[in-house]
């Protein structure tokens, strides 16, 4: 038997898995989460937020506290599992 005749056995069955239900389901990210973080870094991977009390009452607040609210920041390290299992990829 040809080598090409086995490429479309194998198709069949992994279609039949598929509709079966035999594979793994895949992971889903977190809607929430992909909007409001961001992967950054190599190989020890940081997680960038924006910072809160931004939104309003924007007149209370010193114009040197303004400009720092506009920086992005990391999220701390007790946050970073929690957050890096809703951002999977």
């Amino acid at each position: 038997m040809p080598e090409w005749a086995n490429c479309g056995l194998v198709f069949i069955i992994l279609s039949l898995q598929n509709k079966l239900g035999f594979n793994m389901p895949k992971m889903k990210t977190r809607s929430a989460a992909k909007k409001r973080f961001k992967k950054v870094g190599g190989k020890k991977v940081k997680i960038k937020r924006w910072k809160a009390y931004r939104r309003h009452l924007l007149t209370k607040k010193s114009p040197k506290g303004r400009r720092q609210l506009r920086k992005a920041t990391y999220i701390s390290e007790a946050d970073h599992r929690t957050i890096l299992q809703l951002l999977p990829y």
